[in-house]
């Protein structure tokens, strides 16, 4: 009878090894690595990242940038307004956005914990897009290995851990990037990509160098490989071209339709100036 009763949970135990191997080789063939050695090399790191993750948020040292967006955010959930009652030299979005979360979890010594914490599923969407990025331009496996490498970077491991504005920026460019390269360039894949262009100008100046590399590598691209296989519509490159010009008139200092380009505090502005002086 004992030997009877001891064969059935083999059999189960076997069962279950056999799915749990069949359905890993299942993850590794559909994300093009060699199983099993690449596989769990793979998977290894990437539970070492997450752990390396949580020991980051709760032991990493504050930075001078995490209580200085704290305190403008503190100013924006009081009523006060950034710039004329706060000091501050970054674009508002970032702080407007998480005013309402820290009037939620309200004033305590553990705040900026509570705020790195709420900033990790940026990361996951920042680690997803890599790994997008990477799988469209080459293979899943160079996007899953450029997701698990960039994760790992000594730089990148502590900054993207703090509270600061960088890590709402960087995942919303990298979705743009995702929406740029994830098909042809349609209508509605361009205000798609414009709209996030557009936050990410809110949230940090600092994308005026990337669109800037966007127009030189997309007009490049365009002249060298044809509209036609880049799948790219006439009346896009009609609505395009003249923003283009225009975008490069207001970078290069220009007046347009009477409108000076001013940089006061971090803040981009459009200031209306008469024409007309009296």
């Amino acid at each position: 009878m004992t030997s009877k009763k001891n064969k059935f949970p083999l059999k189960s135990r076997s069962r279950v090894s056999v799915r749990g191997r069949a359905l890993t080789r299942r993850i590794a063939d559909y994300f093009g690595l060699s199983y099993p050695h690449e596989f769990t090399s793979a998977a290894s790191l990437l539970i070492a990242l997450i752990l390396l993750r949580v020991i980051t948020v709760t032991h990493y040292k504050f930075v001078a940038d995490e209580s200085q967006h704290l305190h403008v955010i503190w100013g924006w959930a009081r009523g006060f307004v950034q710039y004329r009652d706060l000091a501050d030299n970054h674009m508002p979005l970032f702080q407007i956005l998480c005013a309402p979360i820290y009037k939620l979890i309200g004033d305590r010594g553990t705040i900026l914990y509570w705020m790195r914490i709420i900033l990790q599923p940026l990361y996951i969407i920042a680690f997803w897009c890599t790994y997008r990025i990477g799988s469209l331009l080459f293979s899943r496996r160079v996007g899953v290995w450029a997701a698990i490498l960039v994760g790992l970077s000594y730089d990148y491991v502590f900054c993207s851990v703090e509270f600061r504005t960088d890590n709402l920026w960087a995942p919303l460019w990298l979705l743009c990037l995702s929406v740029l390269l994830g098909g042809a360039l349609t209508m509605r894949r361009a205000l798609i990509a414009g709209f996030l262009m557009g936050l990410c100008f809110g949230v940090s100046m600092k994308t005026l160098l990337l669109v800037m590399s966007i127009l030189i590598g997309g007009s490049v691209t365009l002249i060298f490989v044809g509209r036609e296989r880049l799948g790219i519509g006439s009346g896009l490159v009609q609505i395009i071209a003249p923003d283009v010009g225009t975008v490069m008139g207001v970078l290069d200092g220009e007046q347009y339709e009477g409108k000076e380009r001013v940089l006061s505090a971090g803040i981009h502005t459009f200031v209306q100036t008469s024409t007309d002086t009296a």
